[in-house]
């Protein structure tokens, strides 16, 4: 059992930080694009959609909650900054977003360290 929530813990990590990683990509890249920055908030939506509906009854209310907070502090930072260009703007949630990546690396790679020399600790 403890394998799998370490395999679970460790996809959960994985799929959290390449999804950092390939926004920051878009928004390298994107950032003039109007269409392709669409359809790539479009891609996104579709595959949130698709895990959501895989979520049980009890999980949903925590996605909704963490989806209203994202929206809500993203709008707010918009909208504080509507009179700055938009490249700025976007480069800075880039920077937050490699922070955050950075951040949850460290973090995870803590937990995986932690979980490794407990399974190595010897039996009491």
């Amino acid at each position: 059992m403890q394998e799998l929530i370490d395999s679970a813990a460790r996809f959960t990590a994985a799929v959290t930080i390449f999804g950092m990683q390939e926004l920051q990509n878009a928004i390298d890249s994107l950032i003039e694009s109007k269409p392709n920055r669409n359809k790539l908030r479009e891609s996104l939506d579709h595959f949130s959609d698709a895990i959501a509906s895989e979520l049980n009854a009890d999980h949903k209310p925590t996605l909704d909650s963490v989806t209203q907070f994202s929206h809500d502090w993203v709008d707010r930072t918009f909208k504080a900054i509507s009179a700055v260009d938009g490249r700025v703007v976007l480069r800075t949630a880039n920077e937050a977003i490699r922070k955050t990546a950075d951040t949850l690396s460290g973090e995870i790679a803590a937990v995986e360290t932690k979980h490794t020399s407990v399974r190595k600790s010897p039996a009491v």
